[in-house]
């Protein structure tokens, strides 16, 4: 048993420093972009957006890649911003039906059957509103709550429209601030 434990901790920590390599390799990736202002494929910046909102990837700074994107835009803005919005919303779900699979015996036995109870009724209150906060905002990690509607048995299809709504939102607010931006940079 100790074995298998101490097993699951290694990998974890590999993983972890997987993470932080990553995450320092698109910091760098999306630096080199913007000093050059060469924008990546399209196909290649719609997968980086599904991948981004994976909740167990790395974080990618997605908005330094999508100003680069923006200021070299050759699609129309509304196709451009419905396709963003519909990677990022399928990996919402992802998250969801992962969050499904997850096994809530471990959580009652570690918090008790009380906390975790009174912690899935506060969710079952806030958990949508929490989930269009963050889905909106890149200050929240959206994917994480997306894949606690799936571990709470939210229901799908709200879960995924509040997604998509939020983030149809945050892509609209961010493509109207950063076009008028690189019109006063450039």
């Amino acid at each position: 048993m100790k074995k298998k434990i101490m097993k699951a901790i290694l990998n974890k920590e590999k993983i972890t420093k997987f993470s932080y390599i990553l995450l320092a390799l698109s910091i760098l990736f999306i630096a080199y972009l913007f000093i050059t202002k060469k924008p990546v494929g399209i196909v290649t910046f719609y997968l980086i957006t599904f991948l981004s909102h994976i909740f167990f990837l790395v974080i990618i700074p997605l908005e330094g890649l999508f100003y680069i994107q923006i200021v070299n835009a050759k699609l129309n803005p509304f196709v451009f911003i419905f396709l963003l919005t519909f990677f990022a919303t399928l990996a919402y779900y992802i998250n969801y039906m992962i969050g499904e699979k997850i096994n809530k015996k471990a959580f009652v036995s570690y918090l008790g059957k009380t906390k975790f109870d009174l912690y899935k009724k506060r969710y079952d209150k806030y958990g949508y509103i929490l989930l269009f906060i963050a889905a909106s905002t890149p200050f929240l990690p959206g994917p994480i709550f997306s894949l606690l509607n799936g571990f709470f048995k939210e229901n799908k299809s709200t879960t995924l429209i509040i997604s998509f709504l939020g983030l149809l939102l945050k892509w609209s607010i961010f493509y109207l601030v950063f076009l008028n931006a690189s019109h006063m940079i450039f």
